[in-house]
């Protein structure tokens, strides 16, 4: 894999501290990039360089803590970067125990690339990981639920770091900014014209063919162009 191109680097981490920053109140933290062979590892720290994770308020005080991780590479064929692997953790304070994990691994085998960890522990859900464990189905931990991971949507279709700060706003009630939606919906145009461009890079034929039911010229590789 080749060296992350720099501009394209710098442009990825400035976009996620333009996103927490027009987010979240009070956050102290700044997005630094570090490289590790030909990876380009994406982690947070403090003003006064000091690795920390994203404090969340709930009526002003510190409740809990946000993990955000990213490792990214060049895809061999482009200057592009692609996301290796990335981590959503909500940790609760003090002890930092996770409360829900989401996680992306681009070449897991054996559990699905895109999938949450959820860190709440339920009688009949545990007591049925337990018997299929008794049955040899399973190897994994049965009286934790967290060890379980919850398939969402693949390498293109996974969930966002801006739909994860709207359920960390919306359904756990941490402090947002003013117009943090506004902040919210320009991150995730940018995502989803990322992913759509990945989409259609990946599948040029079912993308030429939607573009011509929408009465586009499309023009192939070998220069042949097909109308609607």
């Amino acid at each position: 894999m080749r060296t992350v191109k720099a501009a394209t680097a710098f442009g990825f981490v400035r976009d996620l501290q333009q996103l927490i920053d027009g987010v979240l109140p009070e956050h102290g933290v700044r997005f630094f990039e570090r490289r590790s062979d030909n990876v380009l590892l994406v982690r947070t720290q403090r003003d006064d360089g000091d690795p920390s994770t994203i404090p969340l308020r709930v009526g002003g005080a510190v409740v809990a803590d946000l993990d955000v991780r990213f490792a990214l590479s060049s895809e061999p064929a482009s200057a592009r970067f692609r996301t290796e692997t990335s981590q959503f953790r909500l940790l609760m304070r003090p002890d930092r125990e996770p409360l829900a994990r989401f996680e992306y691994e681009r070449t897991k085998s054996g559990a699905p690339v895109a999938h949450w960890h959820v860190h709440s522990e339920r009688g009949a859900f545990t007591t049925m990981l337990a018997t299929a464990s008794a049955a040899g189905r399973r190897q994994r931990d049965p009286s934790r639920l967290s060890t379980l991971h919850y398939p969402v949507g693949g390498s293109r279709f996974r969930p966002s770091i801006e739909e994860f700060l709207v359920f960390l706003i919306e359904e756990c009630g941490v402090d947002s900014l003013p117009g943090w939606r506004s902040a919210i919906a320009d991150g995730q145009a940018r995502w989803v014209s990322t992913q759509a461009g990945l989409v259609a890079r990946e599948n040029p034929e079912e993308a030429a063919a939607q573009l011509r039911s929408m009465g586009w010229l499309v023009e192939g590789p070998g220069r042949e162009r097909v109308s609607a």
